[in-house]
């Protein structure tokens, strides 16, 4: 019984407290600018309709893209599967992690260090033999 005699003691001072004391908060109102309508930086473009669409149907979800010489380059689909890119742009599959590839970076030594989701940090030799780090 004596604790909450002192717990209503203590919301009476704090309410005491909330009265006597100055609130340190100032309002001050803000009126935006005019909206500018569709001009300037807003102004409609149609650059991106002009854009081809690369190597459409080879894969969902690609997160990441490591570049290697001579214009090879790596993803990782959702499904799992990492792929390589020659220079030409041709697709072959180097492995498939059985997880969701994320970002990915070429090391030193030529491996491809893959974060993924499921299964962790990975090394991805050139003949597309996986180890986790």
């Amino acid at each position: 019984m004596r604790w909450l005699l002192g717990l209503v003691v203590a919301i009476i001072a704090g309410i005491g407290l909330m009265l006597v004391l100055p609130a340190p908060i100032d309002p001050v109102s803000w009126t935006p600018d005019p909206n500018p309508g569709l001009t300037g930086p807003f102004e409609p473009n149609r650059q991106l309709a002009e854009a081809e669409l690369l190597l459409e149907g080879v894969g969902v979800g690609p997160d990441d893209v490591a570049c290697a010489p001579a214009g090879v380059r790596y993803t990782g689909f959702g499904d799992g599967r990492i792929v390589r890119f020659d220079a030409t742009g041709t697709p072959t599959e180097l492995a498939n992690t059985g997880g969701r590839p994320l970002g990915m970076q070429l090391d030193a030594a030529g491996r491809l260090i893959v974060a993924d989701a499921i299964r962790g940090i990975l090394a991805v030799s050139g003949q597309g033999e996986i180890e986790v780090l």
